[in-house]
């Protein structure tokens, strides 16, 4: 497929013209993945030249949207659709793939195809290790915790076997510690899960520190840890509560706050707690210093 890629880079927009089935754009309006945005748009107040939009592939379908950071090598969200799936999927046929993937076209605009297996070649080379993180080693410790690759779209919430193969990128999962992953941050996609629909619009996003912390460590700073890990969702269809958020501390070992005035919020290690959208946008637009607004889902999801 002819596919035309734009990426913001040192200011400039280059654009390529290659053959690909993955799309990096410098916006999603009118991308082939805007559907997975309530009325077909993107949230906003996310302005850096540095991201990267991404319409992530597999097989040749796309299943989800992410907005990766480039600097930090870590998305920074990822929107979809609850239970979606794409109408050629077959789950008596098709097969699941739960093997880490990386973005070829990060490192090289004119790569054809979609997301790719991680193997020792990828690993060590130096155009792709400046792209992604592809050689971390999750069974070490970092700052003293097990980390784990945390999805941001969850596998749990898509509607096929394709649509969860296509969760499993580097570019939809930042470092979570890996007992708040598989604990405090679990149950709570499962608690957010019994209240969603078929075709509800989730946001899943990261919220860097205000001084970057890094993986393996901040001298090498392969990875960047978010301190806040964060879900929204828009049902238009729910009489009730069509739109909340849970936010969650990623670990540490001391209680912090974000936010400002009426906004501010503390939080103990690891804790987890609901939202109303509208304020985790008020923390979103502090801790990115956005001179923008921000607005997750469009006209507040009505």
């Amino acid at each position: 497929m002819l596919t035309f890629i734009i990426i913001p880079i040192l200011g400039f927009v280059t654009l390529w013209q290659v053959h690909a089935d993955v799309l990096i754009t410098a916006t999603f309006q009118n991308s082939a993945c805007s559907k997975f945005f309530y009325q077909n748009k993107e949230p906003a107040g996310f302005t850096n030249n540095n991201y990267a939009r991404i319409c992530q592939s597999w097989q040749n379908k796309y299943y989800f949207a992410s907005l990766f950071d480039q600097g930090r090598r870590m998305p920074l969200y990822s929107a979809s659709i609850y239970k979606y799936s794409d109408p050629g999927d077959n789950d008596n046929t098709d097969s699941l793939n739960d093997n880490w993937k990386y973005e070829p076209q990060l490192a090289y605009p004119n790569e054809g195809g979609e997301m790719k297996a991680i193997t020792s070649a990828v690993k060590n080379d130096p155009i792709i290790l400046n792209s992604q993180s592809v050689e971390i080693n999750y069974s070490y410790t970092y700052h003293g915790i097990y980390y784990s690759r945390g999805h941001l779209n969850p596998a749990s919430y898509q509607g096929s076997k394709k649509c969860k193969s296509a969760t499993y990128t580097l570019t939809n999962a930042p470092p979570q510690p890996r007992d708040f992953n598989s604990q405090q941050w679990a149950a709570t996609e499962r608690k957010i899960a019994e209240r969603l629909y078929q075709g509800c619009y989730v946001i899943s996003g990261a919220i860097p520190y205000e001084a970057d912390k890094w993986i393996p460590d901040n001298n090498n700073q392969r990875v960047a840890v978010p301190q806040f890990v964060w879900i929204a969702y828009c049902c238009p269809n729910h009489q009730n509560e069509r739109t909340v958020a849970f936010l969650g501390h990623n670990g540490g070992s001391s209680s912090v706050t974000i936010g400002d005035g009426d906004n501010k919020l503390q939080f103990a290690p690891s804790e987890v707690k609901e939202i109303a959208v509208n304020q985790l946008e008020s923390i979103l637009k502090s801790r990115f210093n956005s001179n923008v607004s921000f607005q997750l889902f469009a006209n507040d999801c009505s």
